[in-house]
């Protein structure tokens, strides 16, 4: 008889998730907690609509363009997340259009 305790454990996931500005994303994403604890990069400023998830986030948003920090900043977190996910099993990049932006911003 099968049991649970002789599945191979999967390795984790990589997910893209494509789709029109407001029609979910962020709040998709958000269901990832379940998965474990979860950090977001909040580079698009919409993390209300995860209130009261218990889901970490920094926002990374750029108040002027000609003096750019949002990339500077998750860079540093990315970097860190590189040496230790600080407990983390689920982290997202919301979103990747924000984020280009940001990037855009620094070069």
């Amino acid at each position: 008889m099968p049991n649970t305790n002789d599945l191979i454990k999967q390795p984790k996931l990589k997910v893209l998730v494509w789709s029109p500005s407001g029609t979910g994303k962020t709040q998709l994403a958000g269901t990832f907690r379940a998965a474990g604890r979860t950090y977001f990069f909040d580079f698009d400023g919409r993390m209300e609509t995860l209130t009261g998830q218990d889901i970490d986030y920094d926002s990374y948003r750029d108040i002027n363009s000609f003096q750019p920090k949002a990339f500077d900043a998750a860079e540093k977190k990315l970097k860190e997340f590189q040496k230790d996910l600080g407990g983390y099993e689920v982290v997202v990049l919301d979103s990747l259009s924000t984020f280009s932006a940001a990037t855009m911003n620094k070069i």
